[in-house]
């Protein structure tokens, strides 16, 4: 993995990674995308579109997750999404304002319609879950995650995660990054910037 890395439990069952990595120059354009880091198996990457992320409109992150080996894959969609906060926090929020907030990806918050044959539902456990099936080198499966729609919390909790995106983040810039682990390795995007737009003046 990379740097030091500390593992927490954001919701019953799954796990994430959280590690320093280099941040990306953001790309000209509509959207920004993030770097590629990865292990052995598999290669993914996300971005963004350029517009603030705001209440009223899906956060979508769109996902691209690549074969790099010769055999067949079967993956699982066991994924977090995490954002650190850039911008210096106002001294009337609380402190934890400041803090790294995690989620898992759920999937009725992943959407692959129209977008890649290579991204289905199946049920692991008696729970559904979203399967990446990579049949050969290179393949690739694409899909979006509605950030806005899956639960959150902070980084170190002792609770299970119970909000909303917008009823607890803040306005300002994050960096955004995706983390998957699975029975047969792990992936991680690069951090990619964004910004959450104003919800209301502070009192």
């Amino acid at each position: 993995m990379f740097g030091s890395d500390i593992r927490i439990r954001l919701a019953p069952g799954l796990f994430f990674f959280f590690a320093c990595v280099a941040l990306h120059p953001h790309a000209d354009g509509q959207t920004k995308t993030a770097n590629l880091k990865h292990e052995d198996n598999l290669v993914c990457s996300i971005r963004v579109e350029k517009a603030p992320w705001r209440p009223s409109e899906p956060a979508n992150v769109f996902v691209t997750v690549r074969n790099l080996t010769d055999r067949p894959l079967q993956v699982p969609l066991w994924a977090g999404l995490t954002l650190d906060p850039l911008s210096l926090p106002d001294p009337r929020w609380p402190r934890k304002v400041s803090a790294r907030l995690g989620a898992s990806v759920a999937p009725a918050a992943v959407h692959w319609d129209g977008m890649s044959s290579n991204v289905g539902l199946q049920s692991v456990k008696g729970r559904p879950t979203v399967e990446l099936k990579l049949d050969h080198k290179d393949a690739q499966a694409e899909f979006t995650i509605d950030a806005a729609r899956l639960i959150w919390d902070y980084e170190i909790v002792s609770r299970a995660p119970t909000l909303r995106l917008f009823s607890m983040v803040k306005p300002g810039l994050y960096d955004l990054r995706l983390q998957m682990s699975w029975e047969g390795g792990s992936c991680e995007s690069g951090k990619i910037r964004l910004r959450i737009a104003p919800l209301k003046a502070l009192k």
